[in-house]
């Protein structure tokens, strides 16, 4: 009994080490991308820590492929927030100047993963606030 009581131990224990290697992880300064996120990315063959490095660096072209990815249910949301973040780090103008060349479909787009990034964002300054608010230079931007 005391055998098979290790065992079964050893057993958990070796899976859990093996689930959490494979996690796919990323954290890229202080944003840490979910791993709903990084799934999904995968599976739709996005390279999304290099993508989320890259646009941190301030690089246009990152930048604008990063905001206009396509995903769908719960994994907007935490786009969305990445996006918030990345934001945060850059600033609205460098952001504006990469996403510059935009039609009106992609400015809607971009607008919407913001809109849901900050009804999902961690951080409580932006509570209950709208695009408008936080992001005014942004939300003149796609609305234009």
């Amino acid at each position: 009994m005391k055998i098979k009581f290790i065992n079964n131990c050893t057993y958990i224990f070796i899976m859990l080490i093996f689930l959490f290697s494979c996690n796919p992880k990323c954290k890229i300064g202080s944003i840490e991308v979910s791993e709903l996120l990084m799934v999904s990315s995968t599976d739709k063959k996005y390279n999304y820590c290099e993508l989320l490095e890259k646009s941190i660096k301030n690089d246009e072209t990152s930048i604008k492929k990063l905001s206009l990815l396509n995903f769908d249910n719960a994994v907007c949301y935490d786009h969305g927030s990445i996006l918030v973040d990345l934001i945060n780090n850059i600033g609205e103008e460098k952001y504006i100047k990469a996403l510059k060349p935009l039609n009106n479909k992609e400015k809607n787009k971009v607008k919407s993963y913001l809109e849901v990034g900050l009804l999902y964002y961690k951080n409580e300054k932006y509570k209950d606030k709208s695009i408008k608010e936080v992001f005014p230079k942004i939300f003149a931007f796609t609305v234009n």
